[in-house]
């Protein structure tokens, strides 16, 4: 379902989740990481997956994410937005089988 259009049902679990104790202090923690500060420190090979369309992080951050992770590959999907995993479920997990039996 390319273009960031996910069944209505999957849209309401993902919000209802939002409400849970944790979410908040969970999602400030997160905003507050300094995460490139940390990204060269990643030994192992890492997949970097993104949709192009991504509104709420940037797609030039995959790249950047690409540049400071060592041994990083970045697959960039176009009409695929923030949850690519949701969006592309099958492609998704065909990439992750073939990254994984490298």
């Amino acid at each position: 379902m390319p273009g960031g259009d996910l069944p209505a049902p999957l849209i309401a679990e993902q919000v209802m989740g939002s409400g849970k104790p944790g979410f908040v202090p969970a999602l400030d923690a997160l905003t507050d990481y300094p995460i490139r500060d940390r990204l060269r420190e990643i030994a192992c090979p890492v997949l970097v997956v993104w949709g192009e369309e991504d509104r709420l992080v940037p797609v030039r951050d995959a790249y950047v994410f690409g540049e400071l992770i060592p041994n990083a590959r970045v697959v960039v999907w176009p009409e695929t937005g923030h949850v690519a995993m949701l969006e592309r479920p099958a492609a998704f997990n065909a990439l992750v089988d073939e990254f994984l039996a490298r």
